[in-house]
């Protein structure tokens, strides 16, 4: 994975980490303010908090960054620098301040997060694995933590590992299909040919031929000698869902004998996937 790639990824970790947080709020007295004139850490902070209320989310980022060089030890506003930052694509800066916001909040899920992101950028698939957190409630947040937690693991080769993480969410209600998804694919990148195969058919019967699951499966069969099966495949899934882009550039392919890729290459996108699919639903 390239760099452009994993801060792209990065990013996807940082705006589901800011989903269930929002960026501080204004008060109405300070959504009054005009920002002063100058260049004082006063007046700094208070662009920074005129940005904020304006909603103008780089520009407040960029303002309380610099007053934060000022003031480093203030804890309101090194929340403030590192969520905007997250907020605004600036994932490098929140990276940067993961680390001092954790410091301060060990709570603080989404700077575990985006520390994830930057040990993901780094390789360092033990770092991301140690900070698996559950703490957070809610059935997503708890099927995206034991995801992400279950891809680093098979990041350092723990297989074995990461399918127990994966099984600790069979009591969770309506996740099974993707938690045997995710077994599949972990299994798939793991080289695990016949343990794969069955895991992938066994989520296609919690979870019917959507297509990406299709797709993953489809993959996996053409790059194992069974185009014929890859191919009837991706036909039900282009008659279920007519049109479907990935389903028609695949037949495409089968036809043209191309050998397609995994849909996972790496535990990094694998950790993406859960993020990913929260913004196609």
């Amino acid at each position: 994975m390239n760099r452009k790639s994993a801060l792209a990824l990065a990013s996807s970790l940082a705006a589901l980490s800011l989903a269930a947080c929002s960026t501080p709020q204004m008060t109405s007295s300070t959504k009054m303010m005009d920002p002063p004139a100058g260049n004082t850490v006063a007046g700094r902070y208070l662009a920074a908090n005129f940005a904020a209320a304006s909603g103008d989310v780089r520009g407040a980022a960029g303002f309380y960054a610099d007053t934060l060089k000022a003031d480093p030890q203030n804890a309101d506003l090194l929340s403030r620098a590192f969520m905007f930052a997250a907020e605004s694509g600036n994932i490098e800066q929140a990276i940067a301040l993961s680390d001092r916001v954790i410091a301060q909040d060990v709570q603080n899920r989404p700077a575990h997060l985006v520390r994830q992101a930057g040990a993901m950028l780094k390789k360092d698939y033990a770092a991301a694995a140690a900070d698996f957190d559950t703490s957070m409630p809610g059935t997503f947040t708890v099927l995206t933590n034991n995801v992400i937690h279950a891809w680093a693991q098979a990041g350092t080769k723990d297989v074995e590992g990461a399918l127990k993480t994966l099984d600790s969410l069979s009591t969770q209600r309506g996740v099974d299909g993707l938690r045997l998804m995710h077994k599949a694919l972990i299994l798939d990148y793991a080289g695990n040919d016949a343990d794969a195969d069955a895991a992938y058919r066994q989520a296609m019967t919690v979870m019917g031929g959507g297509p990406r699951l299709s797709d993953a499966y489809g993959r996996f069969l053409a790059r194992h000698g069974r185009a014929d099966e890859a191919k009837a495949l991706y036909q039900h899934v282009a008659a279920e869902n007519p049109g479907q882009p990935v389903a028609l550039a695949a037949l495409k392919d089968i036809n043209a004998r191309k050998t397609p890729a995994p849909l996972i290459n790496s535990p990094a996108e694998g950790m993406a996937e859960p993020c990913s699919a929260s913004r196609r639903h």
